[in-house]
């Protein structure tokens, strides 16, 4: 059952945000699978960023390359500062994320090679500002949808339609089986 609904939920499951005109450039198409812009260069930089500590094991002892890793932290901090980011052109904000996976997958090699109290230290403040951005983040998502002409008619807007249509096909879904089940108890009742 966890598969099917997982098949059914594929189109939307990666979308964070709604698929509207608004909000189209935060999502990628990939076929008929919507998946969230930002997500995508996280876990692409997350993936590159595993790939270069494995098979260049020594750059992450390289002064140089720590000093590149703690300099990207702070400008992937301060750029990701809710209203500030909101502001920044696409490719910038892909960059960020980007970059951003970058740290985590460095985080992952920290722990991997046994730096446990800078991975612990590092993981503290990261979760820390994320905390505190998200905080931000939540008033700022208030207002996302201010000035659409949609937000106050009846039903649903055109940007969550895609997903209750999903929605739909799982009720559907459950519903088909639910009278199957019974109409299989019912007929061995007799």
């Amino acid at each position: 059952m966890f598969f099917k609904r997982f098949l059914l939920y594929l189109p939307v499951l990666f979308a964070h945000k709604p698929l509207c005109v608004r909000f189209k450039k935060d999502v990628f198409k990939f076929g008929k699978i919507y998946f969230c812009r930002s997500c995508f260069f996280l876990y692409l930089g997350l993936c590159l960023c595993l790939l270069v500590n494995i098979f260049f094991k020594y750059l992450f002892y390289l002064s140089a390359y720590s000093f590149f890793f703690i300099l990207m932290c702070f400008i992937v901090v301060f750029l990701s500062y809710p209203p500030l980011y909101k502001r920044l052109n696409r490719i910038i904000k892909d960059f960020l994320r980007f970059s951003l996976g970058g740290i985590v997958g460095n985080l992952m090699t920290l722990l991997f090679y046994g730096e446990y109290v800078y991975f612990a230290l590092f993981c503290l403040v990261f979760w820390l500002i994320k905390h505190f951005y998200s905080a931000v983040r939540a008033g700022m998502k208030l207002n996302a949808c201010d000035g659409c002409p949609e937000l106050y008619r009846k039903g649903i807007c055109s940007g969550y339609s895609p997903k209750v249509a999903c929605m739909k096909k799982y009720e559907d879904f459950l519903e088909n089986r639910i009278f199957a089940k019974r109409r299989r108890q019912v007929s061995s009742d007799f």
